[in-house]
């Protein structure tokens, strides 16, 4: 705390002390760092490819396509351009968002606290929640997306708790309108979310009878703000139509193709998916009911409805785990409260930032022994061996007729198709246009989970395949990938 006396108190020298636990952190927990392996992955290596590929020519939704928004593809393709053949180029600009994110978690906790050291504090803690191994495993688009929400969540903050004027709510409103829009190209489910942050906005002005019509104004100019560039890039392409076509309207039927029981039935599954799932409904409701304890104490009641409205969408959205993941943010304000108990005792400071240590350094022995990205020498083994085939090929042209997992990362290689992986729920269409193209592959991917796993391996070696290498993603199960090159 003395060192941190002899940095002055200014934005640029609080955000570089969360540049440094952004670094910290992610360093030692992101699957992306310098201390991992390559290892299989899912999320991130599509993400990858499509950066990759856009970087390299294609044209987004026309050469390749995916159910993402093209900023998640340009964050990822600046991570290929810092390092092409590995995730480290993705990592440091992880480190980078996470820092602002981590600024923004700064800012909204001094609203509610005076010492810069309580704030600091309550990050810190905060940011066991955020990386915990129930929602959190390896980087994907909720990660991303944190940093627009936090950015909401501080300027709702600022507009509801802290002394402004109304130049400042249109600030905030600016601000709303670039995390709709950023949320938006990057996963549209998080712009559902983010939906609560203006609407509470709203509600504040006119109880208030604050002016209303500049501050809309204001959103509507921080959405065009950051869509305007990406509009005009796709009508100069010539691919915006495409954009509509895949971002929006297939994905919608991928995500209808998943479960098509009547929407009541729906919601019913969704809800026991969740309900069976019993460490994430554990965390989901240890997360509300210590929002909603701090909440009512302090009379901030914005915190246990924005929670809740992030939950439900969650579950309305068929929600994989690390959908929750963006649930976490909220949190901050309860441990605000507690960094504030524990302000004058010093005990009590440094037992937190040694069960934070604690917690990080067990979150670090758990990775280290990961069959996927720990020291396992065999994984290790074989990934070289998968690389070194695919290297042969000059400029290889993938098609996964399973899920990709970031074979050939070592090589130049590029999607051969528009459908290159296999979605969830991909349509017949998405599924015949990828057949279609296979002579256009050098390499081919399958598993032997999917129900038609068999009639997809016949299908390749019919077209003049042969299989290479067999490679078991999950030693525990019966989970191959089947890699097959040309005869």
């Amino acid at each position: 705390m003395n060192l941190l006396k002899r940095i002055p108190d200014r934005p640029a020298a609080n955000w570089l002390i969360m540049l440094v636990m952004a670094t910290a952190i992610m360093m030692l927990l992101s699957r992306d760092s310098y201390l991992y392996l390559l290892g299989p992955r899912c999320d991130s290596a599509w993400f990858f490819m499509c950066g990759k590929a856009w970087m390299n020519g294609m044209v987004p939704y026309v050469d390749f396509a995916d159910s993402k928004g093209p900023l998640l593809w340009l964050i990822y393709g600046v991570g290929y351009l810092l390092s092409h053949y590995d995730y480290h180029g993705v990592f440091w600009v992880s480190v980078v968002v996470y820092s602002f994110t981590f600024y923004f978690l700064f800012k909204t906790a001094r609203i509610f606290l005076e010492s810069r050291s309580q704030a600091i504090l309550a990050v810190l803690m905060t940011s066991v929640v955020i990386f915990n191994p129930i929602t959190h495993d390896e980087t994907r688009a909720e990660d991303f997306g944190m940093f627009f929400t936090a950015l909401s969540l501080w300027q709702l903050c600022r507009m509801l708790y802290f002394e402004h004027t109304e130049r400042d709510e249109r600030t905030a409103f600016f601000a709303f309108g670039i995390s709709l829009a950023g949320t938006l190209l990057i996963k549209y489910n998080i712009t559902a979310m983010c939906c609560i942050f203006p609407a509470i906005g709203l509600y504040y002005l006119l109880r208030e009878r604050h002016p209303v019509w500049r501050s809309l104004l204001a959103c509507a100019a921080g959405f065009a703000a950051l869509t305007l560039p990406f509009l005009v890039y796709f009508l100069i392409q010539g691919n915006f139509s495409a954009f509509i076509q895949e971002y929006f309207i297939n994905t919608l039927q991928t995500i209808e193709n998943k479960d098509k029981s009547a929407p009541i039935i729906r919601l019913k599954n969704d809800v026991m998916v969740l309900i069976l799932n019993y460490r994430l409904t554990a965390l989901v409701l240890l997360q509300i009911a210590f929002v909603a304890f701090f909440s009512r104490k302090g009379r901030k009641p914005m915190f246990i409805i924005a929670l809740s409205f992030f939950t439900i969408i969650c579950i309305v959205s068929r929600g994989y785990y690390y959908y929750y993941y963006l649930c976490s943010l909220f949190v901050v304000y309860g441990f605000c409260d507690i960094s504030q108990l524990i302000a004058n005792r010093k005990v009590g400071r440094i037992s937190i930032v040694a069960l934070v240590c604690a917690y990080y350094a067990v979150m670090v022995y758990r990775e280290s022994h990961h069959p996927w990205w720990g020291g396992n020498k065999v994984m290790e083994l074989q990934i070289n061996e998968v690389e070194n085939l695919i290297s042969r090929i000059e400029n290889p042209r993938v098609l996964n007729l399973a899920v990709e997992r970031g074979y050939g990362i070592k090589s130049n290689i590029l999607p051969a198709t528009r459908y290159w992986s296999r979605q969830n729920g991909q349509t017949k269409e998405m599924l015949r246009m990828s057949q279609m193209d296979i002579n256009n592959s050098d390499v081919v991917t399958t598993d032997n989970w999917a129900s038609d796993s068999v009639e997809t391996r016949k299908y390749v070696l019919a077209n003049g395949f042969r299989l290479v290498y067999r490679f078991q993603t999950t030693p525990s199960i019966n989970d191959y990938v089947n890699i097959y090159m040309r005869e």
